[in-house]
């Protein structure tokens, strides 16, 4: 197995490098903080109607991907791609515990970004995958087609190949030791009842969203998400240690 690439410490970061981290909506001093990862076109915008719907209370924070930048960074895996997140996360002034969230192909990114804060020590008491993970068989699973150079949307389009060939196609997710929670689209297809995470995490939880995947951001799909996420923060929130204490054990159902 390929040695686990470990998260760089936070001090003196690169000037040239911009920071990943967005806010979405502003919390008050001592609220619980969701950072949300992207979905495969690596910006943020779509997730505003998402972080507005959940509510006051939580301070809500996208993660946006450098491939969208021009020139666009270079990374040569999801694990490396999620250690800047994981920097960027730990260069803010919230010590945690940390609440994390990924949509679609954005729940490996989630996913590998739990993992490297616990191996730095920093607690993480929520993890979610929004219809996402290494059983997926979705929409996203097709190999997104990339325009001529000249087309409009180009920088776009190869930044959601890009990703799809980080977080789909190339994706192999390493063990991690605290529970996930799935929220499942309707008519979502899987490889098994969990979306394939059974084999990676202590344990999964599995939450039946009555949407389907293309919906998930838009319109009468974004309540049901939004509720779903902000109990499952609040949860999370009232049974996870203070800060600099320690993520949380593993519980939940297997």
């Amino acid at each position: 197995m390929a040695a686990v690439p470990t998260a760089p410490p936070p001090a003196s970061p690169d000037p040239r490098r911009r920071p990943s981290v967005v806010v979405l909506r502003a919390g008050d001093p001592g609220d619980p903080v969701l950072h949300v990862v992207h979905t495969l076109d690596g910006h943020v915008g779509a997730l505003r109607p998402l972080a507005s719907a959940v509510g006051p209370g939580v301070a809500v924070r996208g993660l946006a991907s450098p491939l969208v930048a021009r020139p666009p960074e270079r990374f040569t895996s999801a694990a490396r791609l999620a250690l800047r997140y994981a920097s960027d996360i730990l260069r803010e002034d919230a010590p945690g515990p940390h609440l994390l969230a990924g949509l679609g192909a954005g729940a490996a990114l989630a996913f590998e970004v739990a993992a490297a804060l616990r191996r730095d020590g920093a607690p993480v008491a929520l993890l979610v995958a929004v219809d996402g993970g290494p059983g997926h068989r979705g929409p996203a699973r097709a190999r997104p087609a990339v325009p001529p150079p000249w087309h409009p949307d180009h920088a776009r389009a190869r930044a959601r190949r890009r990703h799809w060939e980080l977080c789909v196609r190339g994706w192999s997710p390493h063990p991690y030791d605290g529970p996930l929670h799935l929220l499942w689209a309707a008519g979502t297809p899987s490889v098994g009842p969990t979306q394939g995470w059974g084999p990676w995490v202590a344990s999964v939880e599995v939450r039946r969203l009555p949407v389907a995947h293309e919906r998930l951001l838009a319109g009468d799909g974004v309540g049901p998400v939004a509720a779903e996420l902000r109990g499952l923060v609040d949860r999370a929130w009232a049974a996870a240690p203070g800060p600099g204490t320690g993520s949380p054990p593993a519980t939940g159902p297997a």
